[in-house]
């Protein structure tokens, strides 16, 4: 639904809208905005300066009392009100144009997906302007470059760039979103499969934009800084010299993450399920054993996401899996084990392998 002039004169001078006074509205034509789409060219400063042309405006107009005569004119009513609204309009309309979403009657609706905008916009300002960056995941012998990449996109998801768009958005998977955009969360203004302005932003955050190549620069940097004094800052070089951090990543993920080195770590960790076995016989502890356990399901969740079809152990064989794994004999852990396998109710202990381990490491 696009906008109609009807519309339009809803937008600016409804009460439940801008609030802007018709006479007011005629005014803001003249200082350059006469529909939504010129609103993205207009910031907080912006606004403020128009406030203030609206007060000086300079026009006179017949005195009442003199026909011969003309007196000041009263100054455009824009109250604080508007402002705001007008100022965070203006905000709306630039993400739109960001992740490629036209604006509607429906999205531009104060008492809808503008007001819910708002809390999302200054989460991400407060985050920029605090320039509170985490330490980039370097490659070492306890986090291998498959496990790498992955905290690596998690650090990217948490560094903003130059447009205010988390840095993750330089190496997703396609450099062109989709024309059409997902449908809208209900009074939101991002798609309901992304679930926030900033997953939104990430997702479709435009490659083409002038400040991309900045952005791209600096993923560039903390890759050579993950990647520095190791064997894998070959495969970053040919990208120094046009500080390519999309192309430099996504040759990092084609030589060591590949799906074929998903698979292999998902066979090492479901061989581990299978044939580990925990005896009671040494220093090796129970405790040990489980968290062994939860570690491989949870690498092997990480695998998933690169593995299309592949499927995890649901909890009950999970819990099958502990329990096969251990070979002790010690009679009241033989019997706490008995206990598991007889609790099959849907709530039961043999559906819950976190209930599972709570209840056996006591014995």
């Amino acid at each position: 639904m696009v906008f109609t002039q009807a519309a339009l004169n809803q937008f600016f001078t409804a009460n439940d809208q801008m609030a802007i006074p018709e006479l007011t509205r005629q005014q803001l034509a003249l200082e350059g905005i006469t529909g939504v789409e010129d609103l993205s060219e207009f910031d907080k400063d912006g606004i403020k300066q128009l406030a203030n042309n609206l007060q000086r405006t300079g026009r006179r107009i017949p005195d009442p009392a003199n026909a011969n005569a003309t007196v000041p004119a009263l100054p455009f009513v824009f109250g604080t009100k508007s402002q705001q609204r007008l100022t965070a309009a203006c905000e709306v309309a630039r993400y739109y144009e960001t992740v490629g979403r036209t604006m509607t009657p429906i999205n531009m609706r104060w008492m809808g997906a503008i007001k819910a905008f708002i809390p999302h916009w200054k989460a991400l300002t407060d985050k920029k302007k605090n320039d509170d960056v985490p330490d980039v995941p370097k490659i070492t012998k306890a986090l291998v470059v498959i496990k790498w990449t992955e905290a690596f996109g998690d650090f990217l998801n948490r560094v903003l760039g130059r447009r205010f768009i988390p840095l993750a958005y330089v190496i997703r998977p396609e450099s062109v979103v989709p024309a059409a955009a997902p449908d809208l969360a209900t009074g939101q203004p991002y798609g309901e499969i992304f679930g926030s302005v900033e997953e939104e932003l990430v997702q479709r955050g435009s490659h083409d934009h002038a400040l991309f190549r900045e952005d791209n620069a600096l993923v560039y940097f903390y890759l050579e800084e993950a990647t520095r004094s190791t064997s894998y800052a070959a495969s970053i070089k040919p990208f120094q010299r046009a500080k390519n951090g999309r192309g430099a990543w996504l040759a990092m993920v084609a030589q060591y993450a590949g799906e074929d080195k998903w698979r292999a770590e998902w066979t090492l960790q479901d061989d581990l399920l299978h044939n580990r076995e925990w005896k009671g016989q040494s220093n090796y502890s129970l405790e040990k054993f489980i968290a062994m356990h939860r570690n491989a399901f949870v690498v092997m969740t990480q695998c998933e996401t690169h593995l299309p079809g592949w499927q995890l152990a649901n909890e009950q064989t999970r819990v099958f899996y502990l329990l096969g794994g251990i070979k002790c004999n010690d009679a009241p852990l033989q019997a706490a084990m008995a206990m598991v396998r007889n609790d099959t109710g849907p709530d039961g202990k043999l559906n819950n392998f976190e209930a599972t381990a709570s209840f056996l490491l006591p014995h």
